[in-house]
């Protein structure tokens, strides 16, 4: 049980000394601790973030030297992850694009593993926006509460593992495909 803390100025007081909100709690070691985790996991996913940009950079050389057609330019590979608002459909465009880009002619491959890969995403990012805003709003008892209540990370983990999960088999297929088609001579890899 955490004891109230009284009102005082907006910036100021023992507490911002202490590094946290003037006006919430101080925090418990369950929450000290689930900030550290926070922190290596968004750390982690901004490298993955970074790797998945350069990706997209190559897949979409390969879709274009095969002719597939794209419906956003180049700086939207980046642009797509950070603009407000477009960030909801423009990532899943571009790999949707990535996906599907074969020469005319062709049978193309479905959307389904990346519509999957996307609907997953998208409740990773409520996820992770939720427990921001929870973590940042001055609920801090209230946000321990849910972890401890709920099993802890496991609430964002999972999507964010499934997410991942699911972008493998997309980066290997769309790999696989580009590589056989722009160069169809080259043997196939052998499992071992």
């Amino acid at each position: 049980m955490t004891t109230p803390v009284p009102p005082g100025p907006p910036y100021g007081g023992p507490l911002q000394a202490q590094g946290g909100h003037p006006w919430a709690p101080p925090p418990g070691p369950r929450l000290r601790s689930l900030r550290g985790i926070s922190l290596a996991a968004s750390l982690a996913l901004l490298g993955v973030m970074i790797a998945m940009v350069g990706w997209l950079f190559g897949a979409r050389a390969n879709a274009e030297a095969l002719g597939g057609a794209q419906r956003r330019s180049r700086p939207w590979l980046v642009l797509g992850w950070i603009v407000p608002v477009v960030w909801f459909w423009f990532p899943y465009q571009v790999v949707a694009d990535l996906w599907t880009a074969e020469e005319t002619g062709r049978p193309r491959p479905g959307l389904g593993l990346v519509r999957v890969w996307w609907a997953s995403y998208l409740v990773w990012f409520a996820a992770t926006v939720w427990g921001g805003y929870a973590s940042f709003a001055g609920v801090e008892d209230e946000f321990e509460q849910i972890f401890a209540g709920f099993g802890g990370l496991i609430w964002f983990t999972v999507p964010g593992l499934v997410t991942g999960a699911l972008l493998i088999p997309i980066v290997l297929g769309l790999a696989r495909r580009h590589r056989l088609r722009l160069n169809p001579a080259a043997p196939a890899p052998v499992a071992g």
